[in-house]
């Protein structure tokens, strides 16, 4: 039986429940969570409000086993976990548990040790379920958890970091993110490049190592992200991938670099200039500069929007790019006009 000041004053008749769940009826288990994984959000919310309430150290690992395991302490959990929809509606509802909290409810600190306790579990997908609902709070304690679980966790536990590797917001996630892209898991990968996203600046030296991967889909991934990026790093980077060998990693950073607008323009010229590119490069170059700027910008950028398309690209286009380069850093015409935007 729970203590007396462990039961909800709102809702005695679930509270009850609950206790007789901790008491491991499997009765009361098995109602406990149906009411929990419920499509009537009246009977979910009442149920969670009843949770929210408790400050009962053992129903909290017990709610941390089901979302890891689908286990109640040692035995199943309840039959509604055959059923997808219903499974899934308990997982959303355990985890909305444990990474919101209802003003005053003394429940708050238990769930934060069950968490923590939880990050030295024998079981690794306990672990893991504890490292992801940290990181979701935003509490890095767990981070060397999540980076574990990308290396080697479960499909469903790798998920489950990813996502909270990107609510951290932290540096040290951005190589596992970058890690994760890599995998053939389609699901990972763009949960990990949507992660990513949310790391911003942060990700940054990951993705501009992630843009020497061996693998298309990883630089492609990079390309979009770091176009999201204000940074001249970022945008240097997205302007190098214009010389990819791979067509739609070329082309990501033309349409990249097109969003960025103006401040892509001197990146693209030096890339011009560095070396030689193939005839792809001026393409995608070309792609990007006739969508950056003014109808002015445009008229500035039109000899070498011509010289990308003549046959002597080879020549007059380094030639052109140096040119536009040279106004822009000195102040000359196209210097004058754009100097803010560089």
């Amino acid at each position: 039986m729970l203590a007396t000041s462990a039961i909800s004053q709102r809702h005695t008749a679930e509270a009850e429940l609950l206790a007789r769940a901790v008491a491991d009826q499997r009765v009361a288990v098995d109602s406990a969570l149906s009411q929990l994984g419920s499509a009537n959000r009246s009977l979910q919310q009442t149920m969670r409000e009843t949770i929210q309430d408790s400050a009962d150290r053992t129903l909290w690992q017990r709610l941390l086993s089901s979302l890891a395991l689908h286990r109640w302490g040692e035995a199943p959990d309840c039959q509604r976990r055959a059923d997808h929809e219903a499974s899934e509606r308990i997982d959303a509802a355990l985890t909305r548990l444990f990474v919101e909290d209802d003003d005053g409810m003394a429940s708050v600190p238990v769930k934060l040790a069950v968490l923590h306790e939880g990050l030295t579990d024998a079981e690794c997908r306990v672990r893991s379920a504890a490292a992801a609902l940290l990181g979701v709070r935003g509490d890095a304690r767990g981070l060397e958890v999540l980076v574990e679980t990308v290396h080697t966790g479960e499909p469903e536990c790798k998920l489950r970091a990813v996502t909270a590797l990107g609510k951290l917001k932290d540096e040290r996630g951005g190589w596992a993110l970058v890690e994760a892209l890599a995998c053939d898991d389609e699901g990972l990968h763009w949960e990990a490049s949507r992660a990513l996203g949310e790391l911003g600046e942060k990700a940054l030296p990951a993705l501009l190592d992630a843009l020497k991967s061996s693998k298309p889909h990883v630089r492609w991934h990079a390309v979009r992200a770091l176009g999201g990026i204000n940074d001249r790093q970022a945008v240097a980077g997205v302007a190098e991938a214009l010389g990819d060998t791979d067509y739609a990693v070329r082309w990501a950073a033309a349409e990249a670099l097109a969003g960025i607008g103006l401040p892509a323009v001197t990146p693209i010229l030096e890339r011009l200039l560095r070396y030689a590119p193939m005839d792809d490069t001026y393409q995608a170059a070309h792609h990007a500069l006739h969508r950056i700027g003014s109808p002015e910008a445009q008229r500035e950028l039109q000899p070498l929007l011509k010289a990308l398309r003549g046959p002597a690209a080879p020549v007059e286009a380094p030639r052109v790019a140096y040119r536009l380069l040279r106004e822009r850093k000195s102040g000359g015409p196209a210097g004058e006009r754009h100097r803010e935007h560089i």
